[in-house]
């Protein structure tokens, strides 16, 4: 009947009502846009709307540029793909031509380096910059070891500064034993006139007989000490591989710069002399090393002793990799790995120490 169309109509009106402040439509009047009410974000639509338009004029712009035969190059392969068979056919036989011509040129550079502008530059920085490592020995009384070290080093110290040496003092477990001064340099193929090992050597032997310097010396710069009286006998004994000894020419040594000597010699093998020296100095010296024994007034010695150096020179006479002495060195700017080495003993010396205590650790 006529109330239940009447509330029909109202129920739809008040869901009517409620629907609308929820929608978020834009209402348009006659003063343009307006927001609804208590929404303060802003419409969008509109920039959606004008991206499509900017882009318009490209396309168009792209297709008036081919239609005009501009050949600008594009940025990216879309308009490749867009072009005539043709257009497309010419551009792929172009390409492999372009792409292999920088390779080739750099292959022909490559050869040229390779043939003269390369080896002039660095042939000579090499060869000028080349050196190889000498190692030389002299025995030292074992009373002046410590004198020839210094107090702290530092008479070392000051020989390695001045020769530009390197100088390993070595030692045995025996008490009272003889020491190995080992001498090591490092000089370039290109000055073969040129041998640190001689004033490396030298100083070892001024300073172990020479008379001590005052304890109260400058140890930074030590001062040389007296010389022993001329009418005293030197000795100096030098190690030398077996390997080395051929180019050593003792008889002409002793004939030439060691004339004024009393005597230069190689000690005998098996003789009495020559195993206690090796008893003495033990694993810091091979089996099949020589010792070369130089005898007389203080200046015939060093005389003979310097040229006896030269022709130890590792770039003109080197011994056999088996009889490097430097294989004998135990420290850590000879040996590779000497650090990790040294960590393996500790830890092996700590194993074994525990094993030898008791469960409890006492």
């Amino acid at each position: 009947g006529p109330a239940r169309t009447d509330r029909s109509i109202d129920m739809v009106r008040t869901k009517a009502a409620q629907k609308k402040p929820k929608a978020p439509k834009v209402t348009k009047v006659a003063g343009g846009t307006k927001k609804p009410p208590g929404r303060p974000r802003k419409v969008k639509e509109p920039v959606q709307e004008e991206e499509p338009a900017e882009d318009a004029p490209a396309d168009d712009q792209a297709d008036d540029e081919k239609g005009s035969g501009r050949s600008e190059p594009a940025e990216d392969a879309t308009p490749m793909d867009d072009a005539d068979p043709v257009e497309r056919k010419a551009t792929d036989d172009d390409a492999p031509a372009v792409k292999e011509d920088p390779p080739a040129a750099d292959g022909e550079a490559g050869d040229k380096t390779k043939e003269g502008d390369d080896e002039p530059n660095l042939q000579p920085e090499t060869v000028l910059h080349e050196t190889v490592r000498s190692c030389l020995r002299i025995v030292v009384p074992s009373d002046k070891a410590g004198y020839v070290i210094g107090p702290r080093g530092k008479i070392v110290a000051h020989m390695r500064k001045v020769s530009g040496c390197k100088f390993h003092l070595q030692e045995t477990s025996k008490t009272h034993a003889m020491r190995v001064a080992v001498v090591m340099c490092s000089d370039k193929k290109s000055e073969p006139e040129s041998f640190q090992g001689v004033r490396g050597v030298e100083m070892v032997h001024l300073r172990s007989t020479e008379e001590m310097i005052p304890k109260d010396a400058d140890l930074n710069d030590p001062p040389m000490g007296a010389r022993p009286d001329e009418t005293q006998t030197q000795r100096a004994r030098v190690i030398v591989a077996a390997s080395q000894m051929e180019k050593v020419d003792l008889s002409e040594l002793a004939s030439g710069a060691g004339a004024d000597c009393e005597k230069i010699v190689a000690l005998e093998s098996g003789s009495e002399e020559c195993e206690a020296l090796h008893r003495a100095l033990g694993s810091i010296v091979f089996p099949t090393d020589r010792f070369i024994e130089i005898v007389g007034k203080d200046a015939a010695v060093r005389a003979a002793l310097t040229v006896l150096m030269m022709r130890l020179d590792y770039r003109a006479n080197p011994p056999i990799a088996a009889e490097d002495p430097l294989l004998l060195i135990d420290a850590p700017d000879v040996k590779e790995g000497y650090f990790r080495d040294k960590k393996e003993k500790d830890r092996l010396q700590r194993h074994r120490d525990s094993h030898g205590a008791g469960r409890d650790g006492r």
